[in-house]
């Protein structure tokens, strides 16, 4: 049981958008000639999508006995794929793998809490945030072990062409042949700014590598490339392409022909979706199905308060 006086924090929206913090990459070098190069969209190509969601159940402030206080939050965070059979009527109930939900109870480092919270058929494991806030923790835990575990199971499957996976690729995937799938693009790694201006649906960027350093002074290169999912002007419906330097040039090019080629048809449109074009059809029925592996949201709150005794 908590031994602690429960402060609760204002409303906020219980579902939140990952959003990737760092771009620590630097331009490297061009791999290809600097020009606008086309898409293809092969026949019988059998695609994946790894994401995740996160829901806040409840989010507070704990008060121990010399009146300090902790920020807290319980959180349910789901992740797993989508594959896709271009040209093929896909279902949700074939299509929808190794879905995953983590129940946790955060807080920040200093109090002495129990391993787990039960609430009856729920169980809440506790994680005490040490060197991230509350909402980067849930972010790290979204992405770094459930949406990382999910896309090595399908790597090792190896019955897939590509394998996309939401945000910046962490290095926990080095060594396999996942595709990050940047939407949120906060700078650009091309100076020259005409070959973007330049971009129609169908069209890629030239292949360029990008290194990240890490303060140990070790470095992970990417090949990176951009494209647009639909005919609207500047970076509006811009995405960014990326995969690690291990895997042969040749393939690279393959799998950003690919991307060119298909992510555009995928691409949502405004009636649909707020997030469009970004946010592409298979994602957003990923999210949507994920959602619902979570659990009725007032059921799941109603069940915390009766623990607290609210």
């Amino acid at each position: 049981m908590l031994r602690y006086k429960v402060h609760f924090r204002n409303w906020e929206n219980p579902i939140q958008e990952f959003i990737d913090y760092d771009e620590p990459e630097e331009f490297v070098e061009f791999v290809e000639e600097e020009k606008i190069y086309e898409g293809e969209a092969p026949d019988n190509l059998t695609l994946a999508f790894v994401d995740g969601v996160r829901r806040t159940e409840l989010a507070c402030y704990l008060e121990n006995e010399d009146g300090e206080i902790f920020e807290a939050m319980f959180a349910s965070v789901g992740a797993g794929a989508v594959y896709l059979h271009m040209n093929r009527l896909n279902l949700m109930d074939e299509a929808l793998l190794y879905p995953t939900v983590e129940r946790v109870f955060l807080v920040r480092k200093g109090l002495d809490i129990e391993n787990y919270i039960d609430l009856e058929d729920l169980k809440f494991s506790v994680r005490l945030c040490k060197d991230r806030d509350i909402s980067q923790e849930i972010n790290y835990i979204m992405k770094e072990e459930l949406e990382s575990s999910t896309a090595k199971k399908i790597h090792d499957e190896g019955r897939f062409h590509i394998i996309f996976c939401d945000g910046i690729l962490g290095k926990k995937l080095a060594g396999t042949s996942c595709v990050g799938y940047v939407k949120n693009i906060k700078r650009l790694f091309l100076k020259d700014t005409r070959l973007i201006d330049n971009l129609k649906p169908g069209q890629r960027t030239p292949i360029l590598r990008v290194r990240n350093k890490d303060p140990q002074g070790s470095h992970l290169d990417k090949y990176v490339w951009y494209l647009k999912l639909s005919p609207t002007e500047k970076l509006w419906s811009l995405v960014r392409l990326e995969v690690f330097a291990h895997i042969p040039e040749e393939k690279v090019v393959q799998i950003a022909n690919i991307s060119a080629g298909v992510l555009p048809l995928l691409a949502s449109q405004p009636f649909i979706d707020t997030r469009s074009p970004q946010n592409l059809l298979p994602i957003r029925a990923l999210e949507n199905a994920l959602r619902k592996h979570l659990g009725h949201y007032s059921m799941i709150r109603h069940k915390i308060l009766e623990f607290l005794n609210v």
